[in-house]
């Protein structure tokens, strides 16, 4: 672990400008498999005792059996499934400069709307409580902006914490496959990258994360801040023309704090402000910019390409923003030469939002996490939260076991 520490302050949206922890989720499978073992057994035994001599209550013992075993199979596999993924909280702490707001209610509301949707659909193998202090502005050159620590981290060990995911999704695979073993001049010869607190903990790394937390960070995870003036808190209604929506922002920099968006590129750092410089480090969506099939790019500039791929530069996804009004690791409309804008619809984390027309709010001007947000969390480390059917589908299948089971015996 390397002792540099650095803040990333990200640029204005708008137009404006595990081995260890992989043995304990064993442990934990092979207790609740134990259990259902021991259960049963006591409970065979008791059934036994009970239909010798009745035996006109077999049917509904069998049953009673059949349910049992259906019960204990699928609370061991919902027990591994879950174990495998601690919840991701992330806490609002509100300065008085928001407090004082006359619509605080309707701002805040905003914020806890937009930080369920990002817990309803990331979460983490660790425990990653992340804690954000809120600030206003009445700056009119800023919309929304994060004071965000970072620690640097070996590229081996970031590979390797990625890696012993036990239940990386084909997704991830994929895109680790992309990722050479050590890094080369296809990784601009670098060796380190850095990560926000958040992202640490969502990898293993939760000393680091901790020490990062109470440490540079004060306290807190990041400090974000906003011109609540020039947001539209609901989107309901009472929006006002030329405003931008505000869970659309808050979307934008929460993502930042997690480890995507501004801070998930080191290009133009050198080490002492984001200026126009060679880069000396790669972020973590960094090994995943590319210009053409089979070409990284490190390059930035309104003339050179770049987009977000994780088949080595097959696909593309979408564009990187070039545009240096606005972060490396956003998107943009992939005009070149760059025209600073986002894209059609918007995107969460394009560098140049959409304010709002008094039209537009059922269309693109409103934006929710995406596939290409949900996809850039879980090449850095992060998990999605399975859907409810998931947890039916495993219990249908438990029951399919049981059944099947029951009819090779007989």
């Amino acid at each position: 672990m390397g002792s540099q520490t650095r803040f990333t302050c990200s640029t204005p949206l708008g137009n404006m400008d595990l081995e260890r922890r992989r043995v304990l989720v064993d442990d934990g499978m092979c207790c609740a498999f134990s259990f259902s073992r021991a259960f049963l057994f006591c409970v065979n035994r008791r059934f036994r005792q009970m239909i010798a001599p009745r035996n006109t209550l077999l049917p509904a013992f069998r049953a009673a059996r059949l349910l049992i075993k259906f019960a204990s199979i699928t609370s061991a596999v919902i027990a591994l499934y879950g174990s495998a993924s601690a919840q991701l909280t992330i806490t609002p702490t509100f300065d008085p400069s928001v407090t004082d707001l006359t619509n605080a209610s309707a701002i805040e509301a905003g914020i806890y709307a937009a930080i369920t949707q990002i817990e309803n659909s990331i979460t983490t193998r660790f425990s990653d409580p992340v804690t954000i202090y809120f600030t206003n502005s009445t700056d009119p050159n800023v919309l929304g902006q994060s004071l965000t620590p970072q620690e640097e981290l070996s590229y081996t060990t970031y590979l390797s914490d990625l890696g012993a995911n036990p239940t990386l999704s084909p997704l991830q695979t994929a895109a680790l496959s992309t990722m050479p073993v050590t890094p080369g001049s296809d990784l601009n010869n670098d060796t380190n990258l850095f990560l926000t607190a958040a992202n640490l903990a969502a990898i293993g790394e939760t000393n680091a994360a901790e020490a990062l937390v109470s440490g540079e960070g004060g306290g807190y995870n990041s400090t974000l801040t906003f011109n609540f003036a020039s947001l539209n808190p609901s989107r309901t209604g009472g929006q006002v023309i030329g405003n931008y929506d505000e869970q659309s922002v808050i979307f934008h920099e929460v993502d930042e704090v997690l480890g995507i968006g501004g801070t998930g590129s080191e290009l133009s750092w050198d080490g002492t402000g984001l200026v126009p410089a060679l880069p000396s480090e790669l972020g973590p969506l960094d090994f995943f910019r590319y210009s053409t099939n089979g070409v990284r790019s490190f390059a930035y500039g309104t003339n050179t390409v770049a987009y977000f791929s994780i088949d080595r530069g097959a696909t593309k996804l979408v564009s990187f923003n070039q545009n240096p009004g606005g972060d490396f690791a956003d998107w943009s409309d992939g005009v070149i030469p760059s025209d600073g804008s986002g894209n059609t619809p918007e995107q969460v984390q394009d560098a140049f939002g959409t304010p709002w027309n008094g039209a537009n709010y059922n269309g693109y001007a409103a934006a929710n996490l995406g596939v290409n947000e949900l996809t850039a969390f879980q090449v850095v480390g992060y998990s999605l939260v399975p859907e409810p059917s998931t947890y039916a589908l495993l219990g249908l299948c438990a029951l399919v076991m049981v059944i099947t089971a029951r009819r090779r015996v007989r």
